[in-house]
């Protein structure tokens, strides 16, 4: 018997500090949820890392591609995708077939498609290599002044522009942007 309660109050100690360690959890979520929606994020971004939301306008940007010319902002046509990806990203390399695929559909792709490597220049090699010959490509650190502009935390993330750096797409998937990108 003298075991019997040994246990029961063993086990009810245990309970006990079961019920404390949830509680403290709680109050953790909590607080990190608090965070997100008060938009705890890097540089005003978003919680879920898509590009600004359809109808802000990009920031301006001036980024050198991989060819040596300058881009911006302004410098892009109307309906332009940009498209933000990193080396090492597993749903970025999920997206990239998709991603050449939909660059080579497009009229006039190398200059109307915009993709953004965010990462060292050695290993962003492989990504350069497939996309020269179809889009602009731009190698940059997390925050470089394209992904600033644009307020990405997330890769990957696809964009739109429309007239005056208007966004007018902004998504995670390729599925999502528009079929047939305007000339």
């Amino acid at each position: 018997m003298p075991y019997l309660i040994a246990l029961l109050c063993f086990l009810g100690l245990l309970c006990l500090l079961n019920l404390i360690f949830t509680y403290g959890v709680i109050l953790r979520l909590r607080e990190h949820s608090e965070a997100l929606a008060e938009g705890g994020g890097r540089r005003g971004s978003r919680v879920d890392g898509r590009p600004r939301p359809m109808g802000e306008v990009a920031s301006d940007f001036t980024a050198i591609t991989v060819k040596g010319q300058a881009v911006s902002r302004d410098s892009l046509p109307a309906s332009a995708v940009v498209a933000f990806i990193s080396p090492g990203c597993l749903p970025c390399e999920e997206a990239v077939p998709d991603l050449l695929k939909y660059a080579t559909t497009v009229p006039d792709g190398q200059s109307r498609i915009l993709v953004i490597v965010s990462g060292p220049t050695s290993e962003s090699a492989a990504y350069v290599e497939q996309f020269a010959d179809v889009a602009d490509v731009v190698v940059e650190g997390p925050s470089g002044p394209v992904q600033s502009a644009f307020a990405v935390d997330g890769v990957p993330a696809f964009g739109v522009l429309g007239a005056g750096g208007t966004i007018t797409v902004a998504t995670r998937k390729v599925a999502e942007l528009p079929t047939a990108v305007s000339a």
